[in-house]
């Protein structure tokens, strides 16, 4: 290959970060074809993929600033609903509302996973990307850059290209690929929870029930149910719970005579979403339609081989998708790997090198962080010593500014700081508070010459060791 061409590439994987990365690379002038296991999903006929929502921050969105994405950012925040902050939804029905941010500009945004990905499909082809689908890969020869691929007919297919990038996804066959070649090894932990999609009727989007800019949870301890709005007024639910054991499982509610044991266990635990459900009728339809999804981290030990392959998103680091920061990590992926091409202009082995060293931290302590959340959205949100932390954490704010006191969340979802930074900040905010909470009843009654003292000494040498500054402005992008 003469020096001045630019290497031709090869992406597995047509989901989310896929179509995103190979985009990036085609408007840089790179030859990219794109090779997906399943049909085109914007076809009429196309059966499968997923219809969950999912959220859009800060920290993902400004993978759009990139040159040549003018204008995704604005086409993407159509079609999509912003949600300012969490409504808590108890047994007895009470409400309570917490917003994310200092103000409603910082906020989150619910898009539809698939509407999402056909978007970024039509538009990595305008840039220039071709999308093979109905290639499902097979097995890779790394040290030749050769992939080789299935199609519908059971003929294999072999690509000859200078690089490829692994963006195919939790189960990623890049990956296992790697692994057997002696290149990486990586582990894949399931939850033992799973989840159900079910259906808010668009006709419930009134009620002040079901507030369109919140993301809706109903906290039950070992299960939950949570919601999202879509556009058209109606909202996406996930039902989470253990997949086996137990009265209260997947396993145990599901079956020809789980009609009544449904009826029974909604109207104990979620009686007032019942009707917003739209019925006991409609739930159980839906719930023994609607298959159960899994829940996994993904942990990857080398993303990288020499300059012939490297791994994006979830194919490097699936998480768990309680931090709603999947999709944004995975945008993060190509933001940075955009950054480190033109920083090394174009030398590949250098650009994976650095991306590993970067990635690889924050993506594993993304996954610390979703799992932490999980069992703070499922279990502690009912707790009241946990919400007096997170209430004194309000004042803590309010008293000394945003720019002195934030907590974990916003830094997670809105800031650029990398997350194993905020991981480390994290920990640091946690001791503050529950520090300042031992023996407080009322959030107000915080000690505030005590909290400064803290916050002095243990918060902001913290921040500035981790170059964080929390009155920047996350919300520019």
């Amino acid at each position: 290959m003469p020096s001045s061409q630019k290497p031709t590439v090869v992406v597995c994987g047509a989901g989310l970060v896929g179509c995103l990365i190979s985009a990036i690379l085609a408007k840089d002038g790179y030859e990219v074809n794109v090779y997906e296991k399943w049909g085109d999903m914007r076809a009429k006929d196309f059966v499968g993929g997923r219809s969950i929502n999912l959220v859009l921050t800060a920290r993902g969105l400004r993978a759009l600033n990139i040159p040549g994405l003018e204008g995704m950012r604005d086409d993407l925040l159509k079609i999509a609903t912003p949600v300012t902050g969490r409504m808590m939804h108890s047994v007895e029905g009470d409400l309570t509302y917490t917003a994310y941010g200092k103000d409603p500009e910082e906020c989150n945004f619910s898009i539809s996973r698939s509407e999402l990905n056909k978007y970024l499909m039509t538009e990595a082809e305008k840039s220039g990307v071709k999308i093979h689908f109905s290639h499902g890969l097979k097995k890779v020869d790394l040290k030749n850059s050769v992939a080789h691929f299935e199609v519908a007919s059971g003929e294999v297919v072999d690509v000859q290209c200078d690089t490829i990038l692994g963006c195919d996804g939790g189960g990623s066959a890049v990956r296992y690929a790697m692994r057997d070649h002696g290149v990486t090894n990586f582990t894949e932990d399931l939850l033992p929870d799973g989840y159900k999609e079910l259906q808010f009727p668009k006709d419930v989007s009134g009620c002040e029930d079901m507030r369109g800019d919140a993301l809706h949870i109903w906290a039950r301890g070992t299960h939950m149910l949570m919601g999202l709005a879509n556009l058209d007024g109606s909202f996406t639910g996930t039902f989470y719970m253990p997949k086996t054991g137990g009265k209260v499982s997947f396993e145990a509610l599901t079956g020809e005579d789980n009609k009544q044991k449904l009826a029974d266990f909604f109207t104990e635990s979620y009686s007032d979403a019942i009707p917003l459900l739209g019925g006991l009728e409609k739930i159980t339809k839906e719930w023994n339609a609607n298959p159960v999804g899994i829940l996994g981290t993904v942990r990857t030990e080398m993303w990288k081989f020499e300059d012939k392959v490297c791994l994006l998103g979830d194919s490097a680091h699936a998480i768990v998708p309680f931090f709603g920061q999947g999709c944004n990590s995975g945008f993060e992926d190509c933001l940075t790997f955009y950054k480190l091409l033109k920083k090394h202009e174009g030398n590949l082995k250098s650009v994976y090198d650095e991306f590993h060293g970067l990635r690889k931290p924050a993506g594993d302590a993304i996954a610390n962080m979703a799992l932490e959340n999980y069992i703070e959205m499922r279990d502690l949100v009912a707790n009241e010593k946990f919400i007096l932390k997170k209430r004194v954490e309000g004042v803590l704010t309010s008293h000394f500014g945003p720019e002195v006191f934030r907590s974990r969340y916003p830094m997670v979802v809105y800031s650029s700081a990398p997350y194993n930074v905020v991981e480390k900040v994290g920990v640091v905010i946690d001791d503050i508070v529950s520090e300042l909470c031992e023996d407080l009843k009322i959030p107000e009654d915080v000690d505030l010459e005590m909290a400064k003292q803290l916050i002095d000494t243990k918060l902001s040498p913290t921040l500035k060791e981790g170059n964080v500054d929390l009155s920047e402005d996350w919300h520019s992008l």
